[in-house]
């Protein structure tokens, strides 16, 4: 059964600096079809949205337009990260990561402490 994971510990980013917030399919398997969110998982606000191939900006919270950044490049090993630019206290809190296929739906969430 496929399942969305997330790295284990504490995701601390520094104010002004990146975030890094990743997460990946188990077993591995290429996740390039699927439809990838990141909400915020504290009022479920769209903070980014991959669907059909490409990234889709016009359903995303306006504060995260030009604030996000999808590194795709490992989405055949399963992997995706989503960078947070320039962060702020207001990026703190949780994040979900979610994927969803043909005949699979998971999520998976995270804390982001800004310091």
């Amino acid at each position: 059964k496929l399942m969305v994971t997330v790295p284990k510990g504490h995701l601390v980013a520094r104010i002004g600096g990146q975030a890094a917030l990743s997460c990946q399919l188990s077993p591995q398997q290429s996740a390039e079809h699927m439809e990838v969110r990141w909400f915020r998982g504290d009022n479920f606000r769209l903070v980014h949205l991959y669907r059909g191939g490409h990234e889709v900006n016009g359903e995303v919270a306006p504060e995260y337009v030009n604030h996000t950044e999808f590194v795709k490049e490992a989405m055949g090993e399963s992997k995706v990260t989503l960078k947070i630019h320039s962060v702020s206290i207001s990026d703190n809190g949780p994040y979900r990561c979610s994927f969803k296929g043909t005949d699979f739906s998971d999520a998976a969430g995270m804390n982001l402490h800004v310091a």
